[in-house]
């Protein structure tokens, strides 16, 4: 009889012991899900902060553009001077311990004296985990992401060309490490992102009050209402192409091009490191001058295009490059 009470009770030891790895290795999984969860909705809310900034609070007059450091700001700063929302660090993003963007977590983005962390290619931290697009609706339907050229969405070359249909899309992801390692399917470290969506608001005009008074016209019908000859519409060729040259000015690039015949406006491009180029202006002029991006040694490359009175632009000139 005591044999068989002791074999009963090393019996539930081995059973406990299986149930209780099993409780806890889900009860470790259910830990992590929840902060992820609770992460994403953290970095969505940062999203739609940024974006619903960037979509009213343009910036310049001719052209009209994002203002890129404040967007990036304002998604930091969405949970306060602190950045944290406890689940995520919006100050560290990839989550090494060290701030995105110094001294302190008072820093402002674009203001002098402000520190950047950057990638091993030489990029800025913040650029690459918040990320900013201006994307163009072509088809009308309400969803830039479904207007493919190439696999990618159509960017907005040209958000203040009055036909444009242009949406800001900004994208926040957080390096997120795992509490309990014993859930292999993350992994010790996961890449969350969230994205957010809206279409541009600002209406490219000054606000106060009205510098004209009202006018009241009477228009007298004529009696025999003659039809207007059809006007013969002036056809749209593409512009050519311009000559681009440039020179460094302390960390800014002074470019200069040629002017192509029938050009109402110049879109510039600026590639920063290995990174793809991206229009940074937008201007009538045949001159500019661009910050170079990244850090000491990176290796900034300029084009530029015409676009005419139709909004068709031309082919992209010759890259010129320099290092900041």
């Amino acid at each position: 009889m005591r044999k068989i009470r002791h074999l009963k009770t090393g019996q539930a030891l081995v059973e406990f012991a299986l149930a209780a790895t099993l409780i806890f290795f889900l009860l470790a999984a259910a830990v992590d899900l929840g902060l992820i969860f609770f992460s994403i909705q953290g970095l969505h809310n940062a999203a739609q902060e940024g974006a619903a900034y960037g979509s009213r609070w343009l910036t310049g007059s001719n052209p009209r553009a994002l203002n890129l450091n404040a967007i990036r700001d304002r998604v930091r700063h969405e949970s306060g001077a602190k950045g944290g929302i406890g689940f995520v660090n919006l100050l560290d993003l990839n989550n090494d311990g060290i701030r995105d963007v110094g001294p302190n977590d008072n820093a402002v983005v674009g203001a002098n004296g402000t520190t950047y962390q950057t990638m091993p290619d030489g990029t800025r931290v913040i650029d690459n985990f918040i990320q900013i697009q201006l994307l163009d609706d072509t088809d009308t339907n309400g969803d830039p992401m479904n207007d493919l050229v190439g696999g990618q969405p159509t960017p907005c070359v040209n958000p203040a060309a009055p036909q444009a249909l242009c949406y800001i899309r900004v994208t926040v992801q957080l390096n997120y490490k795992t509490v309990f390692p014993l859930t292999p399917a993350f992994g010790r470290t996961t890449l969350l992102h969230s994205s957010y969506i809206v279409r541009l608001r600002d209406g490219y005009s000054q606000g106060g009050a009205a510098t004209m008074p009202g006018v009241f016209q009477t228009v007298t019908v004529p009696p025999t209402p003659t039809t207007p000859p059809t006007p013969t519409p002036t056809p749209c060729t593409t512009p050519g192409t311009p000559t681009l040259s440039g020179s460094k000015s302390g960390n800014n690039a002074s470019l200069s091009w040629t002017a192509v015949t029938g050009a109402t406006q110049y879109n510039v491009y600026q590639a920063t490191g290995s990174g793809s180029y991206s229009v940074v202006a937008t201007i009538p002029a045949t001159s500019a001058s661009i910050t170079l991006g990244g850090g000491t040694g990176t290796v900034n490359k300029f084009k530029v295009s015409a676009v005419n009175a139709c909004g068709t632009e031309g082919s992209q000139s010759s890259f010129v490059s320099m290092t900041k």
